[in-house]
């Protein structure tokens, strides 16, 4: 499975928290081959008022995460999953199979960043909890690490996201009735529907294909997709994402 690592924020119990890891082992997790996971606590040297890292400690921190996943997933034969940003610490997550090994390569690492002190927690985690209801993101949070991969996408052909112009939106449903209603909906809603789509013609399910004259704004996207969540959920659907062309300032 190949690597797809992406970033999030959200709030954990009132705290804003930094998610960085591989979405790609979602689809392979748990790996009944590695059973254990272990994570290795750096408290920052430098933390914000919020709790997250301060951008004159980026650098750094980097460097050591770059050193423990080079010195620990060979060690151990480990699979690094992420990491988590918040309170003030900053916490690196491991699964593998035997802990044989695991704290003498930590303690290599940390002989190189004297200035940090890190705790070393292990235990058994067979269902990988950490990685799938932890670090994984949720629905809307998911949906807009997608939406930040559509917009990048657009910048880099030179669209600066601020015209309005045709979006187009997927869902797919588990009947025709489903999908019909759904299209009642989200056409009250200013949608026009392009197209309705038989599963002969694809995997998913009943499929409706619909569009409206939306800016593919940064800030109004995750607002958007989000207010299409909760129709296709009421539907118990499934969104699969959007897509538009590009349009320049000096076209």
């Amino acid at each position: 499975m190949a690597e797809d690592w992406d970033f999030y924020m959200c709030r954990v119990d009132g705290h804003l928290a930094s998610m960085a890891l591989d979405l790609g082992l979602a689809a392979t997790a748990p790996d009944g081959a590695r059973s254990l996971m272990g994570f290795v606590r750096v408290p920052l040297s430098v933390p914000r008022p919020d709790g997250l890292s301060d951008r004159t400690e980026f650098d750094r921190l980097e460097e050591v995460e770059e050193a423990l996943v080079a010195t620990v997933v060979p060690a151990v034969d480990a699979t690094y999953v992420g990491r988590c940003t918040m309170e003030g610490r900053r916490d690196f997550y491991f699964y593998f199979a035997s802990r044989n090994g695991f704290d003498a390569a930590v303690a290599a690492v940390f002989e190189r960043f004297p200035a940090y002190r890190p705790e070393i927690v292990v235990g058994e985690e067979p269902g990988w909890e950490t990685y799938l209801n932890w670090l994984f993101p949720g629905r809307d949070d998911l949906q807009s690490i997608m939406n930040r991969r559509v917009c990048d996408n657009l910048e880099k052909h030179g669209d600066t996201l601020t015209k309005p112009r045709e979006i187009m939106h997927w869902a797919y449903f588990s009947s025709s009735e489903a999908a019909d209603r759904f299209a009642v909906v989200i056409t009250e809603k200013g949608f026009r529907i392009d197209e309705k789509i038989d599963p002969a013609a694809e995997r998913h399910g009943f499929g409706v294909r619909f569009v409206r004259h939306d800016v593919p704004g940064r800030d109004g996207i995750d607002t958007l997709t989000s207010e299409i969540l909760e129709a296709v959920d009421r539907e118990g659907g499934d969104y699969d994402g959007w897509e538009t062309f590009v349009e320049r300032d000096d076209a």
